[in-house]
């Protein structure tokens, strides 16, 4: 397993290899948990349907069934990891909380406005460091969009990269709102992407998109053909891409699995 290797972050065969090395009953976190992300939840009706994005073996889906919510499906591209998530004893003991292999690029089994909260810790950093990541992350944020309710619908985004890494790709008819929260000194970016009716959307204000500029009001539109890796609405530079896939990689997560 190259686990440095640029461009392998896309792939199933990439992680059913890393899972397939860790212990089955390892639960591993990236970037941060429930602990960091409860006030997050606080305000949530329970009664809130939950799809947990590239969810792994994290243990965010059982802690929000403690939590209160009763529908939660966590999805991951991997059937390694899936089938040892369905086999765990706090899977076995949690009634309502799935585990199922989808790909967040393409999630035909999921209907239009299925769901209330969509969830993703480190997805979207990883398919931007995957090989043709403008056109991943670009379906993946159609996908998401498309499976969320349309009045209301909410998907939380936990990032390594700051708004000027990540607006632009977020401009998907969504009201965003970007908040930071610090663990063991290295800040994680939540972008909370509210959608709504064409007719009900606006722009977030400076503020809310720490300075940046706002959304696109525009309702979602089909993904567009890939041109190449770098493909984006603000390319990145090789050094940038580079950067950020360095950052990636030394997330303690990542490095504990590689050891």
């Amino acid at each position: 397993m190259m686990l440095h290797s640029q461009g392998n972050y896309g792939t199933v065969e990439y992680w059913d290899e890393r899972y397939k090395k860790a212990k089955k009953n390892l639960f591993t976190e990236w970037y941060c948990g429930m602990r960091e992300l409860r006030p997050l939840f606080d305000p949530l009706p329970r009664t809130a349907s939950i799809i947990h994005i590239g969810a792994g073996n994290s243990q965010l889906g059982f802690q929000l069934y403690d939590f209160g919510f009763r529908s939660i499906i966590n999805v991951d591209i991997s059937p390694e990891v899936i089938a040892n998530m369905q086999q765990s004893k706090m899977t076995l003991s949690r009634q309502g909380c799935e585990w199922r292999v989808a790909d967040v690029t393409s999630m035909a089994e999921y209907g239009n406005g299925q769901f209330d909260i969509s969830v993703d810790k480190g997805t979207l950093d990883a398919l931007m460091c995957s090989a043709g990541s403008a056109a991943k992350v670009e379906l993946m944020f159609h996908e998401i969009s498309r499976v969320l309710k349309p009045d209301g619908g909410l998907a939380m985004f936990i990032s390594f990269g700051n708004h000027m890494k990540r607006l632009n790709h977020l401009r998907f008819g969504w009201h965003v709102r970007e908040q930071t929260i610090d663990k063991d000194g290295r800040p994680y970016h939540i972008y909370h992407c509210t959608r709504f009716p064409a007719r009900a959307q606006r722009p977030p204000t400076a503020a809310e998109c720490g300075g940046a500029a706002g959304a696109d009001p525009r309702p979602p539109s089909p993904p567009r053909a890939a041109q190449g890796p770098e493909d984006a609405a603000a390319p990145r530079s090789p050094q940038e891409h580079a950067q950020e896939h360095a950052q990636l990689s030394a997330d303690p997560c990542l490095a504990a699995a590689n050891s």
